[in-house]
């Protein structure tokens, strides 16, 4: 009994799939090319709608009033499948595909051209390449978008990319350096809505978004700024330019920036820009004493012939920390005739050269000084000129 009720259960199974039709393979419909190099990229388009573009590099761009190769099959085109290494949307691409629902695009899509999904009016949803980096006028205008996300990789938008989006409610901008967006980028848009935006962009301040809710990305670039004895760093925290300052009596030693020691060519001043970049970065500097400089050897010579005086100073300690203002007198006896303006020495073998000094007669004493600090003043040679 139980053998015959499972015979006439596959009999019925039989027959209940010998009536249900075999769904057919999809037949092309229209097919050509459209590359901007002619043949490099192909399309075609099924009898069930489906529209797929092959091939590499970029398409060819049409014109409104020019020929659009399946602009007379446009209303059947319900589906997009474009292949990876395809560059661009050409303009007007898709221009009034009215049954078109939603689109995604692969990474290597790099721009896409003015009008290519003008009155899309089925269009609901829209996947941007994360690659994308400009979006021509009028690209989406008058579509059905309910909302966009926009890649940080994008640069540069048209005018009326996305006017008169009836129901575009939410806009995210994924980018720190978001593009500059035109005034009639996101014309004619519902009144209430949602931007998230760049902190550093200045879309919020549009009129068409007075009444929408902004959300500005947050900034999550972190800097830790260790400074040891005898300075400091400052801000700390976030993005910005950072200094670092020796205390009275130092002069910086060393600073790193995650990890890399830097060059430092002033040794009483020092800043780094950090980016927003939403990484972790750290800085960190030593200090030395700036008594820890002494001065080894220093001549001062007379050239009468060219009217210069010249000052050349060896010291040790930190490569280029301030010793102090160098200058030089000159003597006849006790009397001076002349004396210098002030020339700003540092550790290492310098020389320091005054031109415009006046002719000295044979005898002449000269004198070179250092300021270290405000009010103490050492000598640091003398010679006698002669002829």
């Amino acid at each position: 009994m139980k053998s015959s009720k499972f015979l006439s259960l596959l009999l019925a199974l039989a027959m209940a799939l010998s009536i249900v039709p075999l769904t057919a393979n999809a037949a092309v419909i229209a097919s050509g090319s459209c590359g901007a190099e002619c043949d490099n990229i192909t399309w075609s388009l099924d009898d069930q709608g489906t529209f797929t573009l092959s091939g590499s590099g970029a398409m060819e761009d049409y014109t409104w009033d020019g020929y659009v190769p399946w602009y007379s099959q446009r209303s059947s085109v319900k589906r997009i499948d474009v292949s990876a290494g395809i560059t661009s949307i050409g303009d007007y691409a898709f221009y009034y595909c009215t049954a078109l629902p939603q689109v995604t695009l692969p990474d290597s899509v790099t721009s896409i051209g003015h009008d290519a999904f003008y009155y899309c009016t089925g269009l609901t949803q829209i996947t941007l390449p994360g690659g994308l980096t400009s979006i021509g006028y009028c690209a989406f205008q008058q579509t059905n978008l309910t909302q966009i996300t926009l890649p940080a990789s994008l640069s540069s938008m048209g005018n009326n990319v996305f006017s008169y989006c009836a129901n575009l409610r939410l806009i995210i901008f994924l980018g720190k350096n978001a593009p500059a967006v035109a005034a009639y980028t996101f014309a004619n848009l519902p009144t209430t809505g949602e931007i998230v935006y760049p902190d550093t962009n200045k879309i919020s301040e549009l009129s068409q978004f007075a009444n929408w809710t902004k959300t500005p990305i947050p900034d999550l670039t972190t800097v830790t700024a260790n400074a040891g004895n005898g300075g400091s760093i400052t801000p700390s925290g976030g993005a910005g330019t950072y200094t670092v300052t020796p205390d009275s009596g130092f002069v910086i030693s060393q600073v790193f920036v995650d990890g890399a020691e830097m060059t430092v060519n002033d040794r009483s001043a020092f800043t780094h820009t950090f980016a927003s970049d939403d990484k972790a970065h750290s800085m960190f500097a030593t200090f030395a004493s700036a008594a820890d400089t002494l001065v080894s050897l220093a001549t001062v010579s007379y050239d009468g012939a060219a009217g210069t005086v010249t000052v050349l100073i060896t010291s040790e300690g930190i490569s280029g920390t301030p010793i102090g203002n160098i200058f030089f007198a000159a003597y006849e006896g006790n009397k001076v005739v002349f004396v210098s303006g002030n020339k700003t020495a540092k550790v290492g073998t310098s020389t320091y050269t005054w031109t415009g000094v006046p002719e000295l007669s044979a005898g002449t004493k000269l004198k070179a000084y250092v300021w270290e600090g405000l009010d103490t003043l050492k000598p640091l040679c003398e010679s006698i000129y002669a002829e």
